[in-house]
């Protein structure tokens, strides 16, 4: 049962991601075709794992009909090994499949941004499922060692805070990444524009007394003051 909770929930973050991404960005123009052939065989692996994860039970592995499965042995090999690496982020493979094809041919400002972050996504989150719940047929034997090795430096909720943080940016990026950019473009135009003023005001301030300097060169009485002082 909660194998299909995880599926459903899953396919709605899928669903909702395509049409999100499709409606936000719009097709690109300017991409090639081998993006596009790039873009569907990554669109049928993750249908494929899709297929794969319906009829798994990550409690009731052993006992699970493999005659039931849609696409035979393999697709059982396939799940088999891929939730007990990851776990129950397996079920969430396909999404992050799918958005990083998106990023071939929709309008990133950057080709492999998508990539970049579902693979730190996909490296982050089965860690946070194993500190917290110390559970390996959930978080995966990815996360169950790591989380186990890491937690004996920072702590578990040391360990906690840090991954969640780490786990945030990036969804922070997945959902609007536009707006993080323009945020450090704006801090970055600002620290620019203070240097700017910083340098005009230590022009002003150096400009007055050289005047000042050379008014008194010009200056007859000032130069007869000098004249005696040397006498």
């Amino acid at each position: 049962m909660l194998s299909k909770i995880f599926f459903l929930v899953s396919l709605i973050i899928y669903l909702l991601t395509v049409i999100f991404q499709f409606k936000k960005r719009g097709l690109s123009q300017d991409k090639k075709l081998s993006n596009y052939i790039i873009f569907i065989f990554l669109f049928l692996i993750s249908l494929f794992f899709f297929i794969s994860f319906y009829n798994y039970d990550f409690h009731q592995i052993q006992s699970l009909n493999r005659e039931k499965n849609l696409v035979g042995f393999f697709e059982y090999f396939i799940s088999e090994k891929t939730f007990g690496f990851f776990g129950v982020l397996a079920f969430f493979l396909p999404t992050f499949l799918l958005y990083s094809g998106l990023g071939l041919i929709l309008n990133f400002r950057k080709v492999f941004f998508p990539s970049i972050l579902s693979i730190i996504q996909i490296a982050l989150i089965p860690i946070l499922i194993g500190n917290i719940t110390n559970n390996p047929e959930i978080s995966g034997f990815w996360g169950d060692k790591l989380s186990s090795k890491l937690s004996t430096f920072f702590g578990n909720i040391g360990l906690t805070l840090i991954l969640s943080f780490l786990i945030i940016i990036p969804t922070l990026l997945l959902t609007n990444p536009e707006y993080i950019f323009e945020f450090v473009s704006k801090i970055h135009q600002k620290i620019s524009k203070n240097k700017e003023e910083e340098e005009t005001t230590e022009e002003n301030d150096i400009e007055p007394s050289e005047e000042y300097e050379n008014e008194e060169e010009n200056n007859p009485v000032s130069q007869k003051k000098k004249e005696k002082k040397k006498k």
